[in-house]
């Protein structure tokens, strides 16, 4: 069952959501004269990856039927460029994400000894640990939503991998469709997962459907290792991994299956979990293997790339500057 029970005050006492500020808001600030540019504040990533056994949300979704396997939890979850510019361990577990204000980190841990895989939450600064969940299913790949309200993830159940989502305010928890690595899109309005048809030799299928589970749709089937998408910054298309003339490539495509089109590739390494920045020139991926992994950031005009940090899986706090 949902732990009920004092997680609304344990949120804001993480300061994950924000109430509105008292008094009257100040006149509108003009529009500045150029575009933000936008910058890498932070980065969170997964480590150690070599010393995990297989498990359901780390990275290619399994089939329906499934049992998830256990994690190892010598993983870490380890920051880096914060103000000292030291990498920090601050959580044992997998699949870390940024809330959109950058101060939390989602991720999938163990609350105790004996306990079962839960999504966690943990300050950015390593205090403050808390499970959000307590449900059967070993719950993984958590996404925060837009507006910090709202955490989606998969879980395992009698029908395979399935999408939920939980609700912070409302201390709840709705299942979406059946899918696994789910991402919100920029407004906050749907979902993007993937879907195994559970057929030998079938393809993946990169699924968006609303954030209450209403009109789903299938849009591209992929041959990936790793099957992963996200979202455009406009919500107007998505990004995902494919496999192509034997190498790994990052495609982007329309919302209804349009238009597909490569805007990165390796003919030596794999890439892993796209994800674009809100300006949309720059992309940020995992590329290598479970023993050599790392963040990279590539440039999507000179496609020039350099290396962030080492890790099986990570994500950026994006910064907004003039």
């Amino acid at each position: 069952m949902f732990r009920f029970s004092a997680i609304l005050s344990v949120i804001a006492a993480l300061c994950l959501v924000t109430g509105a500020a008292s008094g009257q808001s100040p006149a509108a600030a003009p529009a500045p004269a150029t575009p933000p540019t936008w910058s890498i504040g932070e980065t969170v990533v997964q480590v150690d990856n070599e010393r995990r056994t297989a498990f359901s949300g780390s990275l290619a979704p399994l089939p329906p039927g499934t049992t998830a396997w256990r994690l190892d939890l010598s993983d870490d979850i380890v920051l880096s460029g914060s103000p000292d510019f030291r990498d920090k361990t601050i959580a044992e577990g997998i699949d870390p994400v940024f809330s959109p204000d950058g101060r939390l980190v989602a991720y999938c841990g163990f609350p105790g000894v004996g306990r079962d895989l839960q999504i966690m939450v943990i300050r950015a600064d390593g205090s403050g640990k808390y499970p959000l969940t307590n449900i059967a299913g070993a719950p993984c790949a958590p996404a925060w939503s837009p507006d910090g309200t709202r955490i989606a993830f998969n879980a395992t159940s009698n029908k395979g991998p399935v999408v939920m989502v939980l609700d912070l305010k409302e201390a709840k928890i709705l299942t979406i469709a059946r899918g696994t690595d789910p991402r919100w899109s920029p407004n906050g309005k749907k979902l993007l997962f993937i879907q195994s048809p559970g057929a030998d030799g079938q393809p993946f299928a990169i699924s968006i459907a609303n954030s209450d589970g209403t009109d789903q749709k299938k849009i591209v089937d992929v041959r990936a290792l790793v099957p992963a998408a996200s979202w455009s910054p406009d919500g107007a298309s998505v990004v995902y991994t494919n496999d192509v003339h034997h190498r790994s490539a990052i495609f982007r495509v329309n919302l209804d299956g349009t238009n597909p089109e490569e805007i990165a590739g390796d003919k030596n390494l794999e890439m892993y979990f796209p994800s674009i920045s809100p300006d949309g020139k720059q992309l940020v991926v995992v590329t290598g293997d479970d023993n050599s992994a790392t963040l990279q950031l590539i440039d999507l005009d000179t496609h020039k790339a350099r290396t962030l940090s080492a890790g099986t899986r990570g994500e950026v706090h994006w910064v907004k500057s003039h």
